[in-house]
């Protein structure tokens, strides 16, 4: 268990990319948009399975 004691209180498991991107006169596609993205965008919607696979 020492090996987890030296871990941060908090670590990414990933980054958050936006579905889109503002370039001043209109929205495009973000090409970063990925699966973990997604997911976390469920999350605040409360899907059960964003919920599951965060926990």
């Amino acid at each position: 268990m020492e090996k987890f004691n030296s871990l941060p209180n908090v670590f990414p498991l990933g980054f958050y990319h936006p579905k889109s991107n503002y370039d001043g006169d209109y929205y495009e596609d973000n090409e970063y948009f990925n699966e973990y993205s997604q997911k976390i965008l469920n999350l605040k919607n409360s899907d059960y399975e964003a919920i599951i696979f965060f926990f």
